[in-house]
This record gives structure tokens, sequence and C-alpha cells, in this order.
């Protein structure tokens, strides 16, 4: 079982390289990182390590945290059981065995993993189990990470909305808020309607880190974001009713 770990940036050379390390630390080894640089103005580039699985891509200009991460996951061909792990460059896995727990899930019949982690501030994130019975858009918005899901859950989505719909606004722009939520929607939905199987990681994996530029900075800020999630995300036609 091979995992890609999808990590875009945006001049994160302050923290690529303990990226990088809470990766490489890992005792399950069968592992690749592709980091997307989406127009980066500094030298982040160069402090990328010299390592045979890291698999550098670069837009042609600032597309976004979404588009990067779509170009990622599907920049080359890929086996439907390959585990793509979303972790975004300025973020890290909490401990050494954190790919150990995801593989000993995975070894089941499950598509689509999320769940406990902390912000670098030592607080533990808000997540908590999905209710398949009732799951409809209009959930409270809560934190899903670490997001992890089999590449073949994701072609079938891809097969659902080949013009990424979900994903653009009605200008047909991507996103540039609540990026992780429009990725996750979609994918949840077509687990509910096809009644595929996830799991929430019990155990905190992830380490989210808090910084000026991500939303977990200011009440305003997150206020802000819950509006555009409300007013633009939420709206898109969901996929897979229930």
């Amino acid at each position: 079982m091979k995992f890609h770990f999808i990590s875009p940036f945006h001049n994160h050379g302050d923290y690529i390289l303990e990226h990088y390390e809470s990766i490489r630390r890992q005792t399950y080894q069968n592992w690749e990182i592709i980091y997307i640089n989406d127009a980066s103005t500094n030298d982040t580039v160069k402090l990328i390590p010299k390592d045979d699985r890291i698999t550098l891509i670069s837009n042609s200009k600032r597309y976004g945290p979404l588009f990067s991460r779509y170009h990622g996951i599907t920049h080359q061909q890929r086996q439907p059981d390959d585990i793509m792990v979303l972790l975004d460059s300025d973020d890290c896995l909490l401990d050494d065995g954190a790919l150990d727990y995801l593989a000993t899930q995975y070894q089941q019949d499950y598509q689509l993993g999320y769940g406990n982690f902390y912000y670098s501030t030592g607080k533990k994130g808000c997540t908590y189990p999905y209710s398949y019975e009732n799951f409809n858009r209009d959930y409270d918005w809560r934190g899903y990470h670490l997001c992890s899901f089999r590449y073949g859950l994701y072609a079938q989505f891809l097969a659902q909305d080949p013009n990424l719909l979900s994903y653009k606004d009605n200008a047909g722009n991507f996103f540039t808020r609540c990026t992780d939520f429009a990725l996750f929607t979609p994918l949840l939905e077509l687990c509910v309607h096809n009644n595929l199987q996830s799991f929430m990681n019990e155990r905190p994996i992830m380490w989210y880190r808090v910084h000026p530029n991500n939303i977990a900075c200011t009440p305003g800020q997150r206020t802000d974001v819950k509006n555009y999630l409300d007013s633009t995300v939420r709206p898109r036609p969901a996929l897979y009713p229930t």
C-alpha cells in the first residue's frame, strides 16, 4: 500500500523542511510526496530536500490550493487503491506512527478517512463522526484533518463531475477559500450515495499549523470564511443526494 502526499505550497519556506521530516521519519516507508509549487515568489523550491520519493510540479501561475491539489492528484496515472493524503506543506504528521495507523485502517474496505488533529497552539481540533443517515451540505462546519482517500474514489468523482463544477464559483473560477470543504464534501457524498465505507481517525495524527495566512488565526477571519462557505461553496449542486 502506497501513500501519496499531496502538498501544495506558496512561499512556505519556513515550514517545508519540517513537513518533509515528519514524513521521512515515519516507520511506514512506502510513500511519496508530490509538492505543487503554486507560483512561489521566494526560494522555497530550493529548500525542498533531494529525495527520490519527491516529485515537484509547478503551476504556470498562482491558482490557489484547490487547483493545486487537483493538479497533484491527477498529474499522473494512478492505481485505484493508491491512497491520496492531503497534507499541506505548512502542516505536519503528528508522530512517527501516523502512517502505520492509516495503513491499518485502509487494510479494511475503507474508501475515505478523516479525523482528529491538533492545532500548533496545542488545542485539539473539533472533529467528530458524520451522521450518514442525516448527511447533507448543511452539516456544521468542522475540521476533518487528516483527509485521505483511495484514488478509485476520486476517479468516481471525476466521472460524475468532469468539469469540476464542485470546485468552481458561478464565474467558473476555482474557489479561493474553504477549499478543503469543496474537495472533501463530494467525496463524502459519493460514499453516502454508494454505501461506501469511511472512517474517522480517533487518534490525532496531524498537526495543523496556525499562522497569519490561514483561517485559524482570528474569530473575525473565521467568520468571514464561514460566510464565504455558506454563500459560495455550499450552494453548489450536490452530486450524490441522499
